[in-house]
């Protein structure tokens, strides 16, 4: 990078032992302001980096293809291959960028490039700027949980993208916005007492509806959804903290322990405790 053709700031992080054997986790993150003078190439960079415009325009060239990254786009990149980005000709690009890594980094990357290729556009209710702001907030006052909270962040982000490359193999579209705000609005809100007349008079729609159009897009239906999303939750939970199996219960949403309990063995084939104790014994 030029620095007389750009002010930015940038963070960088230094995860730990910890983090980069079990999390996602964060390798840097900035904020750029850059005129026409600006450009990055390079390869067999170790990291995934995701970056997206707030306002000007960038360009890519990856893989083959070039790409316009305008205003509420951005691109997902695997680092190690050749990339090239710059500023596209005689204008001005401010962006946001995050490099992370780890866990299952590359395999979530590869399916949204075969699937939707690097360059995705920022829906009205994208997690992505608020998710990187977060990071980037946290990296600065760091505590002894940013490792955890930033693989949640990281792991939400991705998510996003996977859904967006699911809905255009299948239909060539996007996620339609019922979907993806029913998504958000379970995730948001997995740990209180949402259910499906809940969610679809929060989202002006009929309740057979939204069954119908959240299965035809994510696979399950919203409560499917949910109970999946609160054991994924309790998992993290299982394997980062000490907390009691009925604490664990209790803080992702469910009635009773036994329930919880009984759910989980559906899903894993154990117990909550048992699975506590595989991975303690890993």
């Amino acid at each position: 990078m030029n620095e007389f053709n750009a002010s930015y700031w940038m963070l960088e992080n230094t995860p730990s032992i910890l983090a980069k054997s079990m999390f996602y986790y964060v390798q840097s993150t900035g904020h750029f302001f850059c005129n026409d003078g600006y450009n990055t190439e390079r390869s067999s960079y170790d990291s995934i980096l995701l970056l997206y415009t707030i306002n000007g325009k960038g360009i890519l060239n990856y893989r083959g293809q070039e790409y316009s990254i305008d205003r509420n786009q951005g691109f997902i990149i695997n680092c190690n291959e050749h990339q090239h980005y710059k500023t596209a000709r005689e204008g001005n690009w401010e962006m946001a960028w995050l490099h992370f890594n780890g866990s299952e980094s590359r395999l979530y990357v590869e399916y949204i490039l075969k699937n939707s290729g690097p360059v995705f556009t920022l829906s009205a209710n994208s997690v992505i700027p608020d998710r990187i702001r977060k990071i980037q907030d946290a990296v600065k006052d760091r505590n002894t949980r940013v490792d955890i909270s930033n693989s949640h962040m990281i792991v939400e982000m991705l998510t996003e993208l996977m859904l967006m490359a699911c809905t255009q193999n299948a239909g060539g579209e996007h996620l339609p916005h019922i979907v993806s705000d029913a998504v958000k609005r379970i995730e948001n809100n997995y740990r209180e007492g949402i259910n499906l007349d809940l969610l679809s008079r929060e989202l002006g729609i009929s309740k057979y509806h939204l069954s119908r159009v959240f299965k035809k897009h994510t696979g399950f239906s919203p409560y499917e959804y949910l109970i999946k999303f609160r054991i994924s939750q309790s998992k993290m939970l299982i394997k980062t903290t000490d907390l009691q199996i009925c604490e664990i219960s209790n803080t992702i949403g469910f009635d009773s322990t036994s329930h919880y309990i009984k759910i989980f063995r559906q899903h894993e084939g154990i117990t909550p405790l048992q699975f506590r104790k595989l991975w303690i014994k890993s």
